[in-house]
């Protein structure tokens, strides 16, 4: 007799448009690795190629639940409207939204369910986001290949919280003046499917006032929280939109400034106030309108006198990290051992250890089963079978 499946709590919306590569790869990434969550996928671009790509993929791995649909996504409107129209269309309890280039893991996610099943009065949760770099070469495109970095932060602002505030306006202001993003967390569906519908009445030019204003409302709304003992998303750098082609300083300051972001964020301050329950509003918009330019200003100047990145590295203080995770626990000292005897790179094997275990050493079942799924997913990405079906 087969064992019925278990319902999914939490349906993952995926906003695409182009780069199809990167969506048949994450759905066969989902599929693989049998990860019980719904796909709900937005195509602002669809091509016939990939819908027939997807077919094959789906009924290679009949565990995926997966939903398909197309819209013409090729104006700022039009994607807002996309973003309404998906979250109307989520049957479970939670929904996350993610890019085609991101990966989710199970266990990080299940505990961020699990938690706000326990605790009705936060509207969202979300643990660390992490980052990860593939080798760029001229076939591969990074999108299959050897995983060359690994960062235990994707961003500082992915790592803080505002939930210890018991005066919501408060955690507003917070997320205002330090750029915090909760764009990620996993949402309750009712909540998510609210902000969103109000982002569709204020259409900002802006897609950086988009997730600005996402964040802060979704504070306005309840609690958010923030687990800092678990990863549970990883994202893929140097293949977002917005990192796309290399820009320069000069190009991310116009970006910002140039889509009339300073009308619109007069135009979001004014809506949010509305939308919360304020005494003294004058006093509140003034701090905000305050809060928000410096926040502006710290994000930019850095942009403009650094306009190249340092790259950090996993190689960086080797012995130090292996020193530090062997010390955890004898179990641990043996995991790592045995790891490192298989084919792939010790570096990432002991990096990867090392940020896990390096929340809490109580907790090694759950630290041990993340750290393995973080590198089921590095084998998955250097797999040249899937690079081959994947041309």
């Amino acid at each position: 007799m087969k064992k019925a499946m278990k319902k999914s709590e939490l349906t993952i919306i995926l906003t695409t448009k182009g780069r199809d590569a990167f969506t048949l790869r994450f759905i066969t990434y989902i599929g693989i690795n049998k990860i019980p969550f719904d796909v709900i996928i937005g195509d602002g671009a669809p091509q016939k190629k990939t819908m027939l790509s997807l077919k094959k993929i789906l009924k290679k791995y009949p565990t995926i639940q997966c939903d398909y649909y197309t819209y013409n996504d090729f104006s700022v409107t039009k994607f807002y409207e996309k973003l309404k129209d998906l979250s109307k269309k989520v049957k479970t309890k939670y929904a996350v939204i993610m890019d085609n280039d991101d990966f989710i893991l199970p266990t990080g996610a299940q505990r961020q369910i699990d938690f706000l099943n326990r605790n009705p009065k936060f509207v969202s949760s979300g643990g660390i986001v992490s980052g990860f770099e593939i080798s760029k070469t001229q076939n591969n495109n990074r999108l299959f290949g050897q995983v060359v970095d690994f960062r235990r932060y994707y961003a500082h602002t992915y790592a803080e919280t505002s939930e210890h505030y018991k005066d919501r306006t408060l955690a507003v202001l917070n997320v205002a003046e330090k750029r915090l993003v909760n764009y990620y967390k996993i949402f309750r569906t009712s909540v998510l499917s609210k902000i969103l519908s109000e982002l569709n009445q204020l259409k900002f030019k802006s897609l950086l006032l988009f997730e600005y204003y996402f964040s802060m409302r979704a504070e306005s709304l309840g609690k958010n929280h923030f687990d800092k003992s678990s990863i549970y998303l990883l994202r893929q750098i140097g293949t977002s939109v917005s990192s796309a082609g290399n820009r320069t300083a000069l190009e991310i300051v116009k970006n910002v400034l140039g889509t009339n972001y300073f009308s619109e964020s007069s135009k979001m301050i004014k809506y949010l106030v509305k939308k919360i329950k304020i005494k003294h509003k004058k006093e509140f918009m003034k701090s905000f309108a305050d809060k928000l330019a410096k926040s502006w200003l710290s994000y930019l100047t850095p942009i403009i006198i650094h306009d190249v990145r340092l790259k950090s590295s996993f190689l960086n203080n080797l012995f130090i990290l292996f020193i530090k995770t062997a010390k955890g626990t004898k179990n641990l000292f043996k995991h790592v051992m045995r790891l490192i005897n298989q084919k792939s790179k010790i570096f990432l094997h002991l990096y990867i250890f090392r940020t896990c275990f390096s929340f809490s050493i109580k907790n090694y079942n759950y630290n041990r089963k993340v750290a393995s799924e973080i590198l089921k997913l590095s084998y998955f990405l250097n797999n040249p079978k899937l690079t081959k079906e994947n041309k």
